[in-house]
């Protein structure tokens, strides 16, 4: 039970609707994109409605430290550095547009703060001040807390079998069976999978982002701003 899944069962809760999230893993469980220590969260996206999305998204966090009464972010900055090309200006129009605070480093003042960080010539850089990171686990549990505290209920260990959709939908697993109004599938690259057993499929593509030879990757240092790289597959 990822974070989307929570807050899906959380929103269903917000409309007082009785909400039940069925899992085929035992919790807590180390499968997900949700899980582990820290998770980037910024305001600095290619496309505008992203960046203005993630007020609200920063508004919806700080209601859930206050609901759970537990720290879930932590503000560093985040610096974007690559080559000061057309889509990078594009990039500070955004943030500039959306007036979200930055901070631009000239060659001397990058050195300075950054010596184990080379810059190249023809690269720009800006630090989106706002940014930081989401303790991943702790929010996940704080969500799911949230959650089983508004009466939501959570069937963990339960893989589904069956899908018969219909005015009312039925869900059988090996042992139960669940009737509801309506269903959300939150499995994501899986979704397919279950979707099967109502004879429909989704144009869902799962793009590779890690091999062997390429993955993303986080670095932190010392100035307390988190830096991201991603290489290009060869």
């Amino acid at each position: 039970m990822g974070v989307e899944t929570s807050c899906f069962g959380a929103v269903f809760l917000a409309i007082r609707t009785l909400c039940c999230v069925i899992l085929p893993f035992i919790l807590p469980h180390s499968w997900g994109c949700s899980l582990g220590q820290t998770r980037i969260i910024g305001k600095a996206y290619e496309h505008d409605f992203y960046t203005h999305m993630m007020e609200e998204c920063y508004l919806l966090w700080a209601k859930l430290e206050a609901e759970a009464n537990v720290t879930l972010f932590r503000r560093t900055g985040i610096l974007l550095k690559g080559p000061d090309d057309v889509d990078f200006q594009q990039l500070k129009s955004i943030l500039e547009k959306n007036q979200v605070p930055t901070e631009t480093l000239g060659p001397e003042e990058f050195i300075q703060r950054l010596p184990q960080v080379n810059l190249l010539a023809g690269e720009g850089t800006l630090i989106d001040t706002t940014a930081g990171v989401l303790y991943a686990n702790r929010a996940l549990r704080a969500v799911q807390r949230v959650f089983q505290s508004e009466g939501g209920v959570i069937k963990d260990g339960y893989q589904v079998t069956d899908i018969q959709p219909g005015s009312t939908v039925t869900v059988m697993t090996a042992t139960e069976v669940y009737r509801a109004e309506s269903q959300v599938l939150t499995a994501g690259p899986w979704d397919n999978t279950l979707m099967a057993y109502t004879g429909l499929q989704i144009p869902l593509q799962v793009p590779i982002i890690l091999s062997k030879n390429c993955f993303a990757c986080f670095v932190f240092n010392s100035c307390h701003i988190y830096i991201y790289k991603q290489c290009n597959p060869a």
